[in-house]
């Protein structure tokens, strides 16, 4: 077989119709593929809305009933079939050629054996107030759209909704780490770039193949400025985790710059409604609450050794 396409959903019917939807109208020629959607939560909604979809899509649908993605994607990868394995997320709408450009990309760099694409926000509304140039908010919107051309990039920037991994890569027993992802002990994001970081590390360089394009579906409740920077602080725990303990003085556990940038962040924060403008107070605010996500990781306890490299 030549592809797998992988993903893992739960209780989402809504938002995975839409698709699975998207995936009836991609244009594979004579590629022989099959898509693995794997159940986290053994919802019978879900099972039935896979079996509507097994008429137009080569679909199956396994169940993981232990709580977190990865273990989800891991019981997938003991099942796929295709020599290239394509991960994805249950709430993107895929671009008709999405899976020929990673098909034909993977032929263009027969030595490679990870690749990414591109990650674009499909919003409920025209406009949004928010800049999306913004780092913070491109990180907490996916948005992975590099101003690079064709070929080898870092892992960092391989983002989960839009990979793909060659089986020959895959050594027998590798899989996603369950310590990571949505449903892990602690919400860590970053697991597909923890899984292609130690690809790389055994020899696997990811190229970008910027023609592989998906769109993230963002629901109107994301447009919410809380939520924004909740997942902002979720981001910035994560990358104090991934980037083990520094050698600095420290505090209970928390480095002592640490300390002084969150209150130097919060001092800019509150400086914003004296002197600065909207798009000023926005900002400051984002990068307060990403200095409060690293300092509560620290908190909650950091790894002496970095997990990835950024």
């Amino acid at each position: 077989m030549d592809l797998s396409l992988v993903f893992a959903t739960s209780k989402r019917t809504d938002i995975l119709s839409k698709t699975l939807s998207s995936f009836t109208q991609l244009q594979v020629g004579e590629l022989d593929w099959e898509i693995v959607l794997v159940d986290n939560a053994n919802d019978p909604e879900t099972q039935a809305l896979a079996r509507q979809y097994r008429e137009q899509l080569p679909l199956t649908c396994l169940v993981e009933s232990r709580k977190g993605k990865n273990y989800a994607l891991n019981t997938a990868l003991s099942t796929v079939k295709g020599q290239l394995i394509v991960f994805t997320d249950d709430d993107v709408l895929a671009d008709p050629n999405w899976l020929k450009e990673l098909w034909e990309g993977s032929k263009r760099w027969p030595n490679h054996g990870v690749f990414g694409g591109r990650i674009l926000p499909r919003f409920p509304v025209k406009t949004v107030s928010f800049d999306l140039e913004n780092r913070l908010v491109r990180s907490a919107y996916v948005i992975a759209d590099w101003k690079i051309q064709e070929g080898e990039y870092k892992p960092s920037m391989v983002w989960g909704p839009n990979f793909a991994v060659r089986s020959s890569a895959l050594e027998p027993g590798f899989q996603f780490n369950t310590d990571f992802g949505p449903n892990s002990a602690q919400y860590l994001m970053g697991d597909e770039t923890e899984f292609v970081y130690r690809l790389e590390q055994a020899g696997h360089i990811p190229i970008y193949l910027p023609g592989a394009l998906v769109h993230h579906q963002i629901r109107p409740e994301q447009l919410q400025i809380d939520w924004l920077c909740r997942r902002v602080a979720a981001y910035g725990g994560t990358f104090v985790f991934m980037s083990g303990l520094p050698q600095a003085s420290m505090i209970c556990g928390v480095p002592r710059y640490m300390y002084i940038k969150t209150f130097q962040a919060w001092l800019e924060y509150m400086w914003s409604f004296v002197g600065g403008t909207v798009k000023t107070r926005f900002e400051t605010k984002l990068v307060y609450w990403y200095r409060k996500g690293m300092l509560a990781q620290y908190w909650r306890g950091v790894p002496e050794q970095k997990t990835i490299e950024y």
